[in-house]
């Protein structure tokens, strides 16, 4: 299986002219239907629980940071997802102890397929920014990384890791994954950057500001999946917090999801 990554210029990306399709296909070639479970545009001044966990319902976090429902919330017509450090370690018997705050959230529901679409800004600091879908259980395991980034990670400031897992199957116990990182030709926390997965039964697209730069095939990805926004502590792979780098904070626009299935494309195998 071969996944390619596919020069984009960014130069010609395109412009929004309509909030009710991907900015991948502003002229709706494909049909559109809006996934109303997955929207949000985060005009509240609460997060919409009704969505979404104000955490991982199933994870406390990736050690040192463990995610804290007073780390999320919404003004301003955003999502904010912070992180900071804890006033003294909090320590765990046999583990390693818990030294930041960190935040998630998850979608209520599940979805198998469609096209969606976040406007987001990364925090400052060497945390990992995510936005993610993934599902266990005890006989399937799979993962679709949209993007993780590590805005002030060294060496990896401007890099936008694309990833697909595959952890479990009936068939296999054996961990495999596919990844690219596009070098970003801007600093993704210096301003808003809109990142997007297509997904099909066929294939799994990934865009940047409205452009293709990741493309394969599906595979393996055929399991109802939950839609993740967090932040994580990734020392082994970005590095940890720096001082003076925190409390900082990952916002996000919106969150946008649509299906083709009025055109009956995204039938399940």
């Amino acid at each position: 299986m071969e996944f390619t990554a596919v020069a984009a210029d960014f130069s010609a990306a395109p412009k929004r002219e309509n909030q009710d399709f991907p900015l991948a296909d502003q002229k709706n070639s494909a049909g559109w239907t809006r996934l109303g479970a997955f929207w949000d545009e985060f005009d509240g001044d609460t997060l919409d629980t009704k969505k979404w966990w104000p955490k991982n319902p199933t994870w406390e976090g990736r050690p040192p940071g463990r995610f804290d429902e007073a780390n999320v919330s919404v003004s301003g017509g955003q999502l904010h997802l912070a992180a900071r450090p804890l006033a003294a370690p909090e320590m765990v018997p046999g583990g390693k102890p818990w030294t930041h705050a960190t935040a998630a959230v998850q979608s209520r529901e599940t979805v198998l397929y469609g096209h969606f679409e976040v406007r987001a800004k990364m925090m400052p600091a060497c945390i990992c920014n995510a936005f993610w879908f993934y599902h266990a259980t005890p006989e399937r395991w799979t993962e679709l990384d949209v993007y993780e980034i590590g805005a002030r990670a060294p060496e990896k400031q401007r890099k936008v890791h694309l990833t697909a897992h595959v952890f479990r199957t009936p068939e296999s116990q054996t961990h495999r994954q596919w990844s690219d990182a596009l070098d970003a030709p801007f600093d993704p926390a210096a301003d808003f950057h809109v990142y997007a997965l297509d997904w099909t039964p066929e294939r799994l697209r990934w865009h940047v500001d409205g452009l293709l730069v990741r493309e394969g095939p599906n595979t393996h990805w055929h399991q109802p999946l939950t839609l993740n926004l967090d932040v994580e502590i990734m020392e082994e792979w970005f590095g940890p917090p720096k001082g003076g780098e925190l409390p900082a904070v990952y916002d996000v626009d919106y969150v946008r999801a649509w299906t083709r299935e009025a055109s009956g494309a995204e039938k399940k195998p």
